[in-house]
């Protein structure tokens, strides 16, 4: 890079000096000028874009936060959860022939005359063998009332001989009071209609 210098006789003449050379040179420059002006020179000019430049991190604005995301609120189906179904506790009896030499007529008479509700059925409530008489037996423990029941696969007389007593072919049958009501799907009937309640309540 050139430069001018005199020799002394007035006249001038170049040199050549090295862009680094030249670089030194300026920022000696520069860092001879007065600190203090502030209008003129190029710290001057440094200070004024600075003015002019935002300030981040030092003084006055507070930062900017994000906000949270707040959550949103819970459905009303998870807030109300269905109620679980009560079981209710029913007093069972199981019948059983105690081989007395009692005829089986006298024993099914004196067993339906001696509880309110009975249920001759294969199995027993808790247990029962057949698709009928579960679901005779669930509809009458639903009541909660005592409930007297025979498995008429112990005895094959008693199981002939309910029968014959009722008149009625099928397995299971339903006693309220001393009377006969019928099977499962009489008593499923009178369920859904709300007559079994009645007989049960009034027998009761």
């Amino acid at each position: 890079m050139p430069s001018v210098r005199g020799n002394g006789n007035g006249a001038s003449s170049f040199c050549f000096i090295s862009p680094r050379d030249w670089a030194i040179r300026l920022m000696s420059h520069v860092a001879a000028y007065p600190r203090n002006q502030s209008k003129g020179g190029p710290l001057g000019i440094i200070h004024k874009i600075k003015r002019r430049l935002p300030i981040v991190g030092a003084g006055g604005s507070a930062p900017t936060t994000r906000p949270t995301p707040s959550a949103p609120p819970e459905s009303t189906a998870s807030q109300a959860a269905p109620a679980e179904p009560k079981t209710q506790m029913v007093s069972e009896t199981e019948a059983v022939r105690d081989g007395s030499g009692q005829s089986v007529r006298d024993f099914i008479e004196e067993l339906v005359k001696s509880n309110n509700i009975v249920l001759f059925m294969k199995g027993s409530p808790l247990s029962p063998s057949c698709g009928f008489s579960a679901n005779a037996a669930g509809i009458l423990s639903s009541y909660g009332e005592p409930i007297a029941h025979f498995d008429v696969l112990s005895d094959p007389e008693v199981r002939q001989g309910v029968k014959d007593f009722s008149d009625w072919p099928t397995i299971p049958q339903i006693y309220v009071g001393g009377e006969f009501l019928g099977g499962s799907d009489i008593l499923m009937q009178m369920h859904d209609s709300g007559e079994l309640k009645k007989v049960i309540s009034t027998s009761s």
